[in-house]
């Protein structure tokens, strides 16, 4: 009942990559969408791997950031949060994988 969002293939300049995603099925109890960054964990999610951003705005679907260090693999993904009767969800979405030169 708590829809994940699907991260499409992200675009890369450089070090800096630029994302976007689908919007949420359903806003009620929408909080937030997390963007997670990893080069360890090839499954990246809130609240496990923290987080490098994120927007309160269902309607706020991208969003660019600098990875920063060539020669290595990241692994993304986009957490959507909701809050029903006091209770945290989260749904971990799909994961895309960058490799920087």
């Amino acid at each position: 009942t708590y829809p994940a969002v699907t991260l499409n293939t992200p675009g890369v300049a450089e070090t800096v990559v630029g994302l976007n995603w689908s919007k949420t099925a359903d806003t009620t109890g929408f909080q937030f969408y997390k963007v997670v960054v990893s080069t360890t964990n090839s499954t990246p999610a809130y609240p496990g791997d923290g987080y490098v951003y994120y927007t309160q705005n269902p309607d706020e679907l991208s969003y660019s950031y600098d990875l920063g260090t060539p020669a290595t693999t990241y692994y993304i993904s986009i957490t959507a949060v909701y809050c029903v009767n006091d209770v945290s969800h989260y749904s971990a979405g799909n994961v895309q994988t960058v490799a920087l030169p």
